[in-house]
């Protein structure tokens, strides 16, 4: 089966352009390392480390992982992946369009927002979930990965506090735990926890997932790390959009939250520049398997 490649450098309509295509003019969408064929959906099938271009499970083109190191977001192996720039409004529609069109790989559909610290993620996140909400009342969840921050009493005993929010800091195994049935439970409550910025710590059982919900969103830095257990979080979700900022906006986005709560200019300067910029180094190497680039601004 002979497939012709297009590349896609941007999606600013409500709907997905097709990347490939094959004789019979039958579309095949390449969203991560997910390979949707119609109505059908599949994984691809990787053919051991390094990224891959292949003929998936379902037919299709899979896009597999792409190995370690600094990669431009938007671009895996040569591969342009669908780019959008932020709007509260018109992208907001293109999103939850695309989104509400996602088959699921599970009992839910799953949408992952990933990039590095004051990207923008929570803002997009939350602006998502309220429009879906409308169009889904009472079916829509909001599951942020902070709530697996481990607790500060934890994290000053480990002698952590200078590197808050690196992944060490998290426990990791439990938010994968949460993914996992939340693709795979549909049938009870699931209650997940909540980081409050205003006590610094997490909060358990204050996210309630009920039956009812189809739809949940998750957002967190680390959603496309290659370390385990992180690295088995792409494959729990449909698709991972990865949020860009430039440095300078997303710098003082964070210098303004530390000092929102406790901290001191000096204090949150050093926090922004020091931890919190190691922890964007490590995400912004780490952007294989994402669907979708969101240029916030």
């Amino acid at each position: 089966m002979a497939l012709t490649f297009c590349q896609v450098p941007d999606i600013n309509s409500a709907r997905p352009r097709p990347i490939c295509q094959v004789p019979d003019k039958h579309l095949f969408f390449i969203r991560g390392s997910t390979c949707l064929q119609g109505p059908r959906i599949g994984r691809p099938k990787y053919a051991g480390g390094g990224a891959t271009a292949g003929v998936g499970a379902c037919g299709g083109v899979g896009v597999g992982r792409a190995g370690v190191g600094a990669r431009r977001a938007g671009t895996i192996e040569g591969v342009q992946i669908p780019q959008v720039d932020w709007d509260a409004t018109s992208t907001v529609s293109v999103l939850t369009t695309r989104l509400l069109g996602l088959p699921a790989a599970g009992k839910r559909v799953m949408v992952g927002l990933a990039g590095a610290p004051g990207a923008g993620k929570s803002t997009i996140a939350a602006a998502l979930a309220s429009a879906l909400e409308r169009e889904l009342p009472g079916q829509v969840a909001l599951v942020p990965m902070d709530g697996f921050h481990l607790a500060q009493s934890v994290i000053e005993r480990a002698g952590l506090a200078e590197v808050k929010g690196a992944p060490e800091t998290f426990d990791a195994y439990g938010y994968v735990a949460l993914l996992s049935r939340l693709q795979h439970e549909a049938d009870h409550t699931i209650y997940a926890p909540e980081f409050r910025r205003a006590i610094d710590d997490a909060v358990a059982g204050a996210i309630p997932v009920t039956s009812e919900v189809r739809v949940v969103i998750t957002e967190g830095n680390y959603l496309l790390l290659d370390d385990a257990p992180w690295n088995t979080i792409r494959d729990l979700l449909d698709e991972v959009w990865y949020v860009t900022l430039p440095d300078e906006s997303r710098i003082g986005r964070l210098i303004e939250r530390h000092m929102q709560f406790k901290d001191s200019e000096g204090t949150a300067r050093r926090r922004a520049t020091v931890s919190d910029q190691r922890n964007a180094d490590l995400v912004e190497a780490h952007t294989a398997g994402a669907s979708l680039v969101i240029r916030y601004r």
